[in-house]
């Protein structure tokens, strides 16, 4: 899982909560206990990190994004 600040981009890579968490920009007390609290339950850390690796590997793979815009090329065509 990935503990982060909210920027764009990474806010489209991880789902806070559900992949990881996203914390606001310097707070480091808040990222910290995320971090703790993963360390500390390796169950939770594990179904993240889980998630998190079959998200990437839906988002991340380039022949999905291009279907994607394959398909809003085509539907704008009509």
């Amino acid at each position: 899982p990935v503990v982060a600040t909210r920027h764009p981009g990474i806010q489209d890579q991880v789902v806070d909560g559900e992949t990881g968490y996203l914390v606001q920009e310097r707070d480091y007390m808040a990222m910290a206990r995320h971090m703790g609290e993963l360390v500390r339950d390796p169950t939770l850390r594990d179904a993240m990190g889980n998630k998190g690796v079959e998200r990437i590997a839906v988002i991340g793979d380039s022949k999905v994004g291009i279907e994607r815009l394959r398909r809003v090329l085509v539907a704008c065509q009509l």
